[in-house]
């Protein structure tokens, strides 16, 4: 009778030990579901952040990560966003909520860089793909480099052909082009060195204005034209512009901080500009 209380016990041990040992497994599979929805979380919000970061509007941002998530399974898509911050909540079926935050830093305007970014998140709402796949395909895309002469290029063809389309020469087109050069370079190496893009804007200006007054005491150019060309390439334009697309698309608070911030910029460019022309009496 001992010996078959002992066994009798014995496989209730077991039985128990076997039932624990399933519930050990599934939380062992729940925390590692949670931690694949954390790190897929945190690399949608690379995406949208990397979208801001080269001038795509809020929204765009905010739709893309939404669509990536519900795409990946999510219950439901909470996104929050301003210029400079990014907050993003992904709630599962069965493992809860998991939440990603982002300090945004504006880095310029990249165009190409946004729309391999949306075809990137089309391609994964069309195809889901793993994690890896997806880590790799955001990395090659933010470590792809801006072709250096298609810049130069684009920058001395911006200048010069404003300077002639608002009625300077072509001398003056030629001037404006080659000071325009400088801009370019000034915006690729001197931008990472400045506390602000106000401040670094205000001392592109600065430079520019003084080295236009010297070339006008060799060359017989028209200083206005000259400098109307080159500063297209500095005015805020489209931060404007998507200012107030934000604020029409009830955006308003992302609105009102872009078009403050590109009112400061403009008046840095203005600032910069004003003080050679007084002293040099352009």
């Amino acid at each position: 009778m001992t010996v078959r209380r002992y066994n009798r016990l014995r496989a209730d041990d077991i039985t128990a030990a076997g039932q624990g040992g399933g519930r050990s497994s599934a939380a062992c599979r729940s925390r590692a579901d949670e931690n694949k929805d954390q790190r897929m979380l945190s690399l949608f919000v690379d995406v949208g952040m990397e979208m801001l970061q080269n001038g795509a509007e809020i929204w765009r941002a905010e739709e893309t990560i939404e669509r990536m998530g519900y795409a990946y399974g999510a219950a439901r898509m909470d996104i929050f966003s301003v210029t400079n911050y990014l907050a993003a909540t992904m709630t599962m079926q069965d493992y809860g909520e998991q939440t990603v935050t982002r300090r945004v830093v504006i880095s310029g305007n990249n165009f190409e860089r946004v729309e391999e970014l949306n075809a990137l998140s089309r391609d994964y709402c069309r195809r889901p793909f793993d994690m890896e796949e997806l880590a790799d395909r955001i990395d090659s895309i933010r470590d792809k480099k801006v072709n250096i002469y298609k810049a130069y290029i684009g920058s001395l063809l911006v200048g010069s052909m404003f300077t002639v389309f608002f009625g300077g020469n072509a001398l003056d087109g030629v001037v404006s082009g080659l000071c325009a050069l400088l801009i370019c370079f000034m915006q690729r190496n001197l931008k990472s060195l400045c506390s602000s893009n106000e401040f670094f804007y205000f001392l592109s200006s600065l430079i520019m204005g003084f080295l236009i007054g010297f070339i006008h005491l060799f060359l017989p150019i028209n200083t206005a034209m000259v400098i109307i060309g080159d500063i297209m390439l500095l005015i805020p334009g489209l931060m404007m512009m998507n200012a107030i697309k934000d604020i029409f698309l009830d955006d308003t608070l992302s609105g009102i901080m872009r078009l403050t911030e590109s009112l400061f910029w403009t008046g840095g460019i203005a600032c910069g500009f004003i003080i050679p022309i007084f002293i040099m009496g352009m």
